[in-house]
């Protein structure tokens, strides 16, 4: 396995990607990525109780279902339940500390760990099966736009020239194509790498890539639409048992919120190099057909990607 010496990349003058790893740096430094700040306001997944109450479960559903509906009748079924005009109308989930004791009296335990191995190892499947073909999703969809020499604005029909941005002989994967983006020409970029900089206009201090950039010139004003790529198994849904975290608690922690935030944070940065916003959205594909696709449009949240820079980054 070739180990990379990030200290090699100091004398570099871009901000570079690293895919495998997922790292982002800028002359030797690590950098803070779009999703990494986003981390700080969604909840994280508790794997260890999830795992532990689905293979409970898978003994016998039933039966730990009635479990449930006799000691935690807020919860119905057992299953999670939802906000109601912003407020939690239930608990969530058992109490472990709870919950499992009276699992444990009802439930075979080495039974338990053995479902427990199956299902983390079918996590595990998923995750990197996933992984692997939202790769090659990606990958395909990029090849077939430089082939074709154009993608279409799916927010306008219009089609816009490819900029070849592709890096062959480099250890990364990715890099920024100059130091301040409004040198970027007009067209269309495929993973385009976006960052904005510290007050000082120095040190790129957040970063991320977007699928699919559109550039347009209209008198004195530039503007940017941008598109990405979502793969998930299930449309994302606007709805989530639990709330976002700070400021954003008003807000369901759902998938679809995050990929808003997500487009918003490539949008701001991109906005910091003297751009206007027109378009943000991101096109969900069913089973990964492109002629299953739909397009589904962000609202405009940028003052909330200021906030989280100035809250986690740094002040503006």
């Amino acid at each position: 396995m070739n180990i990379i010496d990030y200290k090699t990349t100091e004398n570099i003058p871009h901000v570079i990607f690293f895919e495998k790893e997922h790292l982002y740096f800028n002359r030797g430094q690590k950098m803070t990525s779009m999703n990494g700040l986003l981390d700080h306001y969604f909840p994280k997944f508790n794997s260890e109780y999830w795992l532990t109450y689905k293979a409970y479960k898978a003994i016998d559903e039933n039966k730990f279902k009635k479990i449930i509906k006799d000691n935690f009748p807020k919860l119905k079924n057992g299953e999670k339940q939802y906000y109601k005009n912003g407020n939690c109308i239930c608990q969530l989930e058992p109490d472990p500390n709870k919950f499992f004791p009276m699992l444990e009296k009802v439930f075979d335990r080495e039974e338990m760990i053995k479902h427990r191995k199956r299902i983390k190892n079918e996590w595990e499947y998923k995750r990197v099966l996933a992984g692997v073909n939202g790769t090659k999703f990606h990958l395909d969809r990029e090849n077939e736009e430089y082939e074709r020499g154009y993608s279409i604005n799916p927010f306008s029909g219009q089609k816009y020239k490819v900029k070849s941005q592709q890096y062959t002989n480099t250890p990364w994967q990715n890099q920024s194509i100059c130091k301040n983006l409004w040198d970027l020409e007009d067209g269309f970029y495929a993973e385009l790498l976006v960052f904005c900089t510290d007050y000082n206009g120095k040190n790129p201090l957040l970063c991320g890539q977007a699928d699919k950039v559109f550039i347009q010139t209209i008198g004195k004003n530039r503007y940017i639409d941008i598109d990405d790529h979502k793969t998930n198994e299930k449309k994302p849904t606007k709805s989530d048992p639990k709330k976002c975290n700070g400021f954003l608690s008003s807000h369901y922690a759902s998938k679809h919120f995050r990929y808003e935030l997500q487009m918003n944070g490539y949008a701001w940065m991109l906005a910091q190099h003297g751009f206007k916003v027109r378009n943000l959205g991101y096109t969900w594909y069913k089973n990964y057909d492109p002629e299953k696709s739909e397009l589904i449009k962000c609202k405009n949240y940028q003052h909330y990607s200021e906030r989280m820079v100035k809250e986690h980054l740094t002040k503006l």
